[in-house]
């Protein structure tokens, strides 16, 4: 026990006492600082859709200040699959709506949730290959739950001369059927029997591995004589106009 004098007189106290209100003290301190910390900007679960106004949407959500951030989380979703994507708010954003690029807020006005880039030391992940059986184009039919805007991976099966149509690239604010430069896609043949060709928007051009370019909306591909399994290309939107040749594998042909 200790005793603590006072002018009106003095007092035992049980020094566990004072000890536990010492820790609680510093707990609540920590705690007022971290919530002063985090009170800049306020975070948003969604679960229900980016667009339509309804329950867990994006748009749904008011409120809403300058810099707040949201996750959107999809499981099984018609478009997205199984997908998450993060916003930040932009008061002053004014911005057209482009799914999933810019999207506005429940609160309206100029306010818009703006598609952010995502920065790690380390990241991990695995971005699935879709099975293609017929000639298809991005932003339509090569899409479904897998692939999206030129994200992953697309491989030939049981098809020959399937012809694949790539997004127009453009320099900002893409529609469904156009992406940013830095966009890439890697195809596939899955046996010798099949081949594939990349075509691209009139506006693009490919270019290849010697830096020879292709005049514009020209094809890139593998040819049928000389293909066989495993075969590949991998093209890169360099800047909004131009599919960069990363690398491949067997005979590449132009046209």
């Amino acid at each position: 026990m200790a005793v603590v004098c006072f002018m009106a007189g003095c007092v035992t106290v049980d020094p566990r006492v004072s000890v536990l209100e010492e820790k609680v003290a510093k707990l609540e301190k920590r705690s007022i600082m971290e919530t002063a910390t985090r009170a800049g900007a306020s975070f948003y679960p969604a679960t229900g859709a980016l667009t339509g106004g309804g329950s867990g949407a994006l748009d749904k959500i008011t409120g809403t200040a300058d810099k707040d951030a949201a996750i959107v989380m999809f499981n099984d979703e018609g478009t997205w699959g199984d997908a998450m994507f993060g916003y930040t708010l932009d008061v002053n954003g004014a911005g057209t709506e482009s799914i999933p690029y810019i999207i506005d807020s429940g609160d309206g006005g100029d306010e818009d949730w703006e598609w952010v880039s995502m920065y790690a030391r380390s990241f991990y992940g695995y971005s699935p290959w879709k099975e293609i059986t017929a000639t298809c184009t991005f932003g339509s039919d090569c899409d479904g739950a897998l692939v999206r805007l030129v994200w992953g991976g697309l491989i030939t099966s049981s098809v020959d001369d399937v012809v694949i149509t790539l997004p127009e690239i453009v320099a900002s604010a893409p529609t469904a059927a156009q992406v940013l430069p830095g966009a890439s896609i890697c195809v596939a043949n899955r046996d010798a029997s099949e081949n594939f060709l990349l075509d691209c928007h009139s506006n693009d051009h490919f270019v290849d591995e010697t830096g020879t370019a292709n005049g514009n909306g020209q094809y890139i591909g593998t040819t049928a004589a000389a293909s066989s399994a495993g075969d590949y290309l991998c093209v890169w939107a360099t800047t909004d106009a131009i599919w960069q040749l990363m690398g491949y594998r067997g005979t590449v042909v132009k046209e």
